[in-house]
């Protein structure tokens, strides 16, 4: 009503909280990711707000059917931070003008793992230099916005394999065959979770022990489904 400084903060204020709505002019300031919960209890609390647990495992159906190669940018991007999120860790998608990863998902003990998501290129087509040089910005970002944190620089694509002049070092590649085995170990968790019928205390328990025997446990997912990339010949 005539008050364009309160207009343009509320504005900053709904933009922070949902970055699908109309950006301000000025951005509000980032605000850090944090693992508020161990990863066992951030599972049951989800399956908990369930009443019926099989609805959870629908609406984990309706997540992964977007993570294949010909789901649009913004689809597979969204459905691979809301997956992370279903497996217990945190989450969110952040780029804005170039600024940020593509995907965040930060791990318990202070590791991020800063994602670029080249979901849609061709799996004879390598990562190129251009590309490898937009992680490398995004990781630069994550070290300036978490300090003291350890990172894997992550590009989803086909295969693992870089031209020449990309040199890319110590990232890795999230490939489809890996994310389609991440998604498999995830469904067959959440399918035992959701049909144990324990309580939530007992549920907790559960995830712990069977997260224990798993490569989801948050620190066995990057030795087990990142892959370090390889120079094409």
């Amino acid at each position: 009503m005539g008050n364009k400084e309160r207009s343009q903060d509320l504005q900053r204020q709904a933009f922070a909280n949902n970055r699908n709505l109309i950006r301000p002019k000025v951005l509000p300031p980032y605000r850090p990711l944090t693992v508020s919960v161990p990863q066992a209890k951030a599972i049951a609390e989800q399956i908990g707000t369930y009443r019926l647990r099989q609805g959870y495992l629908q609406s984990f159906e309706e997540l992964v059917s977007n993570l294949h190669q010909d789901a649009s940018a913004n689809r597979f991007e969204k459905a691979l931070a809301e997956f992370a999120i279903m497996i217990g860790l945190s989450s969110e998608r952040y780029d804005i003008q170039g600024e940020g990863p593509d995907v965040l998902w930060l791990l318990p003990d202070k590791v991020g793992l800063v994602i670029e998501a080249k979901s849609r290129k061709k799996g004879k087509n390598a990562l190129t230099k251009e590309q490898h040089g937009q992680l490398l910005v995004a990781a630069e970002w994550f070290e300036a916005k978490y300090p003291g944190y350890d990172y894997v620089r992550v590009s989803v694509h086909p295969k693992n394999i870089a031209t020449r002049s990309a040199v890319a070092g110590a990232s890795h590649a999230l490939t489809f065959e890996k994310l389609a085995a991440m998604i498999s170990d995830a469904r067959s968790l959440l399918t035992s979770l959701c049909e144990s019928q324990l309580d939530m205390s007992t549920l907790e328990a559960e995830c712990n022990r069977i997260l224990n025997g798993s490569n989801l446990r948050s620190d066995r997912i990057t030795a087990h489904y990142l892959v370090p990339f390889s120079v094409q010949e």
